[in-house]
């Protein structure tokens, strides 16, 4: 969990100085291409330190969507729906959270007590919480281009 943190501070901290240079729109394409190549990553990573790498990736695309989507409906929306809208942005990302850990819950195998965080990776529970990303992302991703 740790390592998609370090992700997100890196994105949050440039996500103001790439919107002041690309506007709202493209980082967050990038954003939601970053979340498909994380989500493919930690499926596909070989090895620990690959899985982590791709964490991070992700926590980059978490920042700088934490960042931008609320700037971006706030400049999209009407001014009478602006504080409605950004209010179901961050409605949806609690419901999306608590959804995460529910199924994370429901997919997750015990891992024995004093295990190291390696076994976790290991165990292939880690990878099929990735795979279950990568459906979702890559449609986010894709609706940008209609």
């Amino acid at each position: 969990m740790s390592s998609a943190l370090l992700g997100c501070m890196a994105g949050a901290f440039i996500a103001g100085t790439v919107s002041d240079k690309y506007g709202r729109k493209r980082p967050l394409i990038l954003a939601a291409l970053l979340f498909v190549i994380s989500a493919w990553g930690t499926a596909a990573a070989d090895s620990f330190n690959a899985f982590i790498i791709f964490r991070i990736i992700g926590g980059v695309g978490i920042g700088l969507a934490s960042a931008l989507s609320p700037m971006y409906i706030a400049e999209i929306a009407p001014a009478e729906k602006r504080g409605k809208f950004v209010a179901i942005n961050q409605l949806t990302i609690v419901i999306g959270v608590l959804a995460a850990q529910i199924i994370n819950l429901m997919i997750a195998e015990p891992v024995a007590t004093g295990a190291a965080q390696a076994t976790f990776y290991n165990h292939g529970t880690a990878k099929w919480v990735g795979a279950i990303c990568l459906v979702p992302n890559w449609c986010q991703h894709s609706r940008f281009y209609f």
